[in-house]
């Protein structure tokens, strides 16, 4: 038995999708199957850990303040001009790849921090990790503050 060749709108049919694939996936930034490998495309240079601690020792989550470290690889929220596809991240100080300011990042807790009147203070704790001399990756720096509520001091008065 010989085998059937593909009659002729199949074959009509893979040439255009192959055809519309190769004209579009230039065009178009994200495009399944042909999606960016953005964890390839995007290499990060360093990355930012906070630690919170409470008054009590006890660590506190670093969603709680909004210093979690989100997926920046997640597929973007708007695609072809739709929604839905991929997800929105959490408001959070982390930006891949860039560490703020001592200043900023203890602006930031402050300002989260008055929400919560339990905590008189926290203790954060920035690492910086990234190359440390060409062919290690390590904590590059790290720094320490005590970040008072601004509520616990109005509340104590």
């Amino acid at each position: 038995m010989t085998a059937r060749a593909p009659d002729a709108p199949a074959r009509r049919a893979a040439f255009a999708f192959a055809a519309a694939i190769t004209v579009l996936a230039p065009l178009v930034r994200e495009l399944y199957p042909l999606s960016a490998p953005t964890m390839f495309a995007y290499p990060l240079r360093q990355r930012v850990v906070y630690e919170l601690r409470a008054p009590d020792g006890r660590r506190l989550p670093a969603a709680d303040f909004a210093l979690q470290i989100n997926n920046p690889h997640d597929p973007p929220v708007t695609t072809l001009g739709r929604r839905g596809y991929g997800k929105r991240s959490p408001t959070s100080l982390h930006t891949p790849g860039v560490a703020p300011s001592d200043a900023a990042a203890r602006r930031h807790v402050a300002r989260l921090l008055a929400r919560r009147p339990e905590l008189a203070y926290v203790d954060l704790t920035r690492r910086v990790i990234g190359d440390v001399d060409g062919r290690r990756v390590g904590e590059r720096a790290r720094a320490r503050w005590r970040v008072h509520n601004p509520r616990a001091r109005e509340a104590s008065r």
